[in-house]
């Protein structure tokens, strides 16, 4: 920060995502003897100019030429010789000879202090300088402490806009992220961009390093798609400065490499930091220690690429020149022994690698604490290494100390984090679960103490980001908080905004594109603010902590319960690219689970898989369902003897199949033979039933897919989904009675999707059961009336029923080659790619243009999950392939109508895996509701149903089974 002849300060700031920088001084404060003044400011100007442009080796002597007259005209206690101390701590700062430069900041301060009230900027701006000392050395809490202290200063003597209170906000965010704090760090960097962009004055490069700060912290967070956009501002910003020679304009670059090298895109990252170095060292020479990050992230990325000899030699310059400036004991000699020690693990040099993650995590753990991300990932990389020479015994213990420091991390973020947030956080640590139960299925034999921590991982896990969704959905709707309630409408309507813009216009795309990131800029923004308003969410967190022990005590005589898990499995060596399925089960006299293998993912998802689709086809092959019934299911019976009731968490492919209709060895089928419960995780027999004990239902079937506007029953409020149609591929790819699907007798000319009318006398018939069994349910809304705003304004029935189309687009349907990824964004998000269909629905997927007084009869999943469904018992789905979704090996499950409900708060969902018969699918719901009205547990009357419907549709067929047309059907919940 540079104080010049005027008084005025203007700042000079070096950025990255791990580092600091500070400000220059130059000041003329008093009036001395002619001659000696013109001499220092002449020298001070000669100063200004060389730091200007970045040459601050040939600086040194002015600044100590200028520091001398100071003393010597000024005297030694003199403002005006505290700037220029300040000026040469400075120069030595940016040339990383900090051990110079501490002793003269610390004088300047001294001096500024005791001048008083007058001098408090100056004061503020050597703390500062100060705070960054303590940050380029590790010294994070010191910095903390000095950066706040300067910004309580700045924020009592400068105006609300000056560009100081952006840069101190920079710099805190910049030490929030170091020591882990990002959502302090976010804030912060917002905050100095709110100043930054505003500020008046001429262009000024500060925006741009907030942006390039911003952008690295994003990456950390794994939200790829922020960075990207933010670092690209950065890039441009930087392009346009006039000091082309500040190295921050480097570290731009650099954060854009790194940002390339955590999406894997190597060639990219390599050569952006590649010129992200040539930068630095013409800027600062090849020994300086901004230099060595350049040198330890492009080290990192020609480790990844296999370039070994290289990555050696720069990751060793890099610790060298760590070393000799800030000893061996910092963070940033922590990391680069952390990534030599990633390298020599790559070469198989184990020994070498032990010693240098070793040392990386001591310091980590003595600078940042325990709980670190810093030391996650030392203990990971630290435990693969010892896994890969089967020290097992020394493994694990890190693994376990891993898991909770991630479980730790969770539980901050979802503090503030919007769901998509949340799952990119997932997936950028996702690698941490799978490695862990790499290592324990390696050594479980030996060790069974290990089936329990496997099967606590898996309970943690299982739909950990869904689950804290659905319980800030409950702890708003508990509260009462009005405030907490208009968010949550707002945030309805914004959703429902961005899936009427799910798909690109043919033109005016940029106009689309806009509007699109607008939408999700309020969206997030939104839900933010409710994410924070229901922080506190005891019932989740207790879950959270659930243990096997938990659930085997909440099983019952006779019962079992199953968690599969998919994982991605290492090896010792290396990721092998394949994943591996096993059974976890446990029953109550159990002393502890027990795992089956199952095999490995390449060949279960593969022919395994398509064993089951063959079984049920409308015509199911010969022996179909045997191959997949002898790989999942027939390991686990042994295990099961005696437990006829088994509570079964599906993962993988699993979440889209019904056990029920498998066949067995002796001619039954499962449903036969055992009570399948399916659950989202086996810790939901730890939830007490929360449904009303009110008998609400609503009702909603056959809806009038050609309404036309205009028609009676056709007014409705604009929900602002028109302002884009709707493709019709939907329906191509989508829609069962399609024109290009299926043939549709009932079809009305021009139309797009099939006519339900067996849904009409299915709903009808429900209620008529209802009304017998004395709830309170609504009429059915049917034909014109059954519209997409009914289920949106629906407050939590016991009970909701809906009968129409279902839809669920593949990713593949969606891609457009000759669009710009960004572009692609909205029709990718698979809640926006599933649904369901109400009146109207046919203007929509043809195209239309839909007017204002209707909606567009499309509900995505997106929008179900705002739905108010807490307290609804179930939540039947008697529509096709409602159960349908992008299935996620991350622990998530399927990303689709069932998360949706799950999130909305629905117990339960009664939901069909494929496209079942209208006929037949009306006649199972009337057995079910027969049955379950009567006072039968639901998942008895589901049983009893499909039973029932399997016995008419063998005396159909001469005794075949036929699934196809009766087990469809899978109730998930509780």
């Amino acid at each position: 920060m540079l104080i010049c002849e005027d008084g005025n300060m203007t700042l000079f700031r070096r950025t990255r995502a791990e580092l600091l920088a500070a400000c220059l001084l130059c000041l003329v404060v008093a009036r001395p003897l002619a001659g000696q003044e013109a001499r220092w400011r002449e020298l001070s100007q000669s100063l200004m100019q060389l730091y200007a442009q970045g040459r601050y080796t040939e600086a040194i002597p002015v600044a100590d030429e200028a520091l001398k007259v100071a003393r010597a005209t000024f005297g030694p206690n003199h403002v005006a010789t505290a700037a220029s101390m300040n000026n040469l701590a400075e120069l030595y700062r940016a040339l990383g000879r900090y051990n110079e430069a501490e002793p003269l900041y610390r004088d300047a301060l001294a001096i500024w202090e005791e001048a008083g009230s007058p001098e408090q900027a100056h004061v503020a701006a050597a703390l500062n300088n100060l705070a960054l000392m303590d940050y380029d050395q590790g010294r994070y809490g010191d910095a903390e402490k000095l950066y706040r202290r300067a910004l309580e200063i700045w924020k009592g003597t400068l105006a609300p806009d000056d560009r100081r209170l952006g840069l101190i906000r920079n710099n805190l965010g910049q030490v929030s992220y170091a020591l882990g704090k990002y959502e302090d760090a976010e804030q912060f960097y917002r905050d100095a961009l709110a100043i930054q962009e505003k500020a008046p004055g001429p262009e000024h490069p500060d925006e741009a390093r907030s942006l390039s700060n911003l952008g690295a912290l994003y990456t950390s967070l794994g939200r790829y798609a922020d960075a990207e956009r933010v670092l690209k501002r950065a890039v441009a910003d930087w392009g346009t400065v006039s000091n082309s020679r500040d190295p921050d304009a480097a570290q731009a670059w650099l954060n854009m490499g790194v940002l390339y090298y955590a999406q894997e895109k190597y060639p990219d990252a390599e050569k952006l930091l590649r010129q992200a170095l040539e930068m630095s060292e013409s800027t600062l020479g090849d020994q300086h220690p901004y230099v060595a990050l350049a040198l330890n992230d492009l080290g990192e990325v020609l480790r990844s690429e296999g370039k070994y000899p290289e990555a050696e030699r720069l990751l060793r310059h890099d610790l060298a020149i760590q070393e000799a400036a800030l000893g061996k004991d910092s963070v940033a000699v922590a990391t680069s022994r952390a990534n030599l020690g990633a390298l020599c693990y790559s070469e198989g040099r184990y020994a070498e690698a032990q010693e240098f993650l070793q040392h990386a995590l001591a310091i980590h753990e003595k600078v940042l604490g325990n709980n670190h991300p810093a030391v996650e990932r030392d203990l990971q990389n630290l435990a693969i290494v010892y896994y890969s020479q089967r020290m097992y015994a020394d493994a694990m213990p890190l693994l376990n100390r891993d898991l909770q420091v991630l479980q730790g991390r969770f539980q901050e973020q979802f503090t503030y984090q919007t769901e998509g947030d949340r799952l990119q956080f997932l997936d950028s640590v996702a690698f941490g679960i799978p490695l862990y139960f790499s290592v324990c299925f390696n050594r479980w034999r030996q060790d069974p103490t290990l089936l329990g921590n496997m099967y606590d991982a898996a309970l943690w896990e299982k739909g950990l980001i869904a689950n804290s969704m659905a319980a800030i959905r409950a702890r708003i709707t508990a509260s009462g908080d009005k405030e907490a309630q208009n968010l949550f409408e707002q945030l309805s309507s914004l959703r429902t905004q961005l899936a009427g813009l799910r798909n690109p216009p043919k033109t005016g795309l940029e106009q689309w594109q806009n509007t699109v990131e607008q939408l999700r800029q309020e969206s997030a923004a939104v839900e933010t603010n409710l994410v924070r308003r229901s922080s506190a969410l005891a019932e989740e967190r207790r879950l959270a902590r659930a243990t096997w022990q938990d659930v085997r005590n909440a099983l019952k005589p006779g019962e079992a319960a199953i968690e599969f898990v998919r994982f991605d499995y290492h090896d010792g060596k290396q990721w092998t690219g394949n994943g591996y399925y096993v059974a976890l089960v446990l029953t109550p006299e159990a002393a502890g689970p027990s795992l089956v293998p199952l095999g490995e993912a390449r060949q279960l998802e593969g022919d395994t898989l398509q064993d089951y689709w063959r079984l049920v086809a409308e015509v199911p092959a010969e022996g179909a369902g045997m191959q997949f019934y002898r790989a999942f299911w027939k390991p686990l019976e042994p295990g099961l003897a005696g437990h006829r009731r088994v509570y079964v968490s599906t993962d993988g492919v699993l979440n889209a199949v019904s056990f029920a209709v498998l066949p067995t060895e002796d001619g039954h089928l499962l449903l036969d033979k055992f009570d399948i419960r399916d659950v989202f995780s086996t810790k939901d027999l730890l939830r007490p039933a929360g449904h009303s004990a009110e008998k609400s239902a609503v009702l909603l079937g056959n809806p009038k897919f050609d309404l036309q506007a205009g028609r009676p029953g056709a007014k409705l409020p604009n929900d602002g989904s028109s302002a884009t149609p709707l493709v019709a591929e939907i329906a191509r790819n989508a829609i069962p009675g399609s024109p290009q699907n299926s043939e549709c007798p009932d079809l009305p000319p021009g139309g797009v999707l099939c006519p339900l009318k067996g849904t009409e006398t299915e709903v009808r018939n429900i209620f008529a059961l209802l009304k017998q069994a004395n709830w309170d349910a609504k009429p059915p809304y049917t034909q014109e009336s059954a519209r997409k705003e009914v289920i949106q304004n629906v407050r939590h029935p016991r009970l909701l029923h809906v009968a129409t189309h279902g839809f669920f687009s593949p990713e593949s349907a969606h891609k457009l080659p000759d669009l710009a990824a960004d572009l692609r964004f909205p029709m990718e998000d698979p809640m926006l790619r599933s649904g369901l269909m109400f009146a109207g629905a046919d203007r929509a997927l043809k195209g239309e243009a839909l007017p204002n007084d209707a909606d567009n009869g499309v509900l995505t999943a997106s929008e179900v999950a705002t739905l108010d469904l807490q307290g609804t018992e179930l939540v039947v789905l008697s529509a096709c392939e409602t159960g349908r979704g992008r299935i996620e090996n991350n622990g998530e499950g399927v990303f689709g109508l069932r998360r949706a409900l799950q999130e909305a708060g629905s117990e339960s969902v009664l939901m069909s895996m494929w496209k079942a018969p209208d006929l037949e699918t009306r006649d199972l719901m009337t057995l079910f509701y027969q049955k379950w009205l009567s006072g039968e547990d639901k998942y008895d009357a589901l049983h009893d149903a499909q039973t029932k419907m399997r016995d008419e549709i063998r005396a159909r067929w001469d005794g075949d089974d036929r699934p196809y047309y009766w087990g469809a059907f899978v109730l998930v919940g509780r």
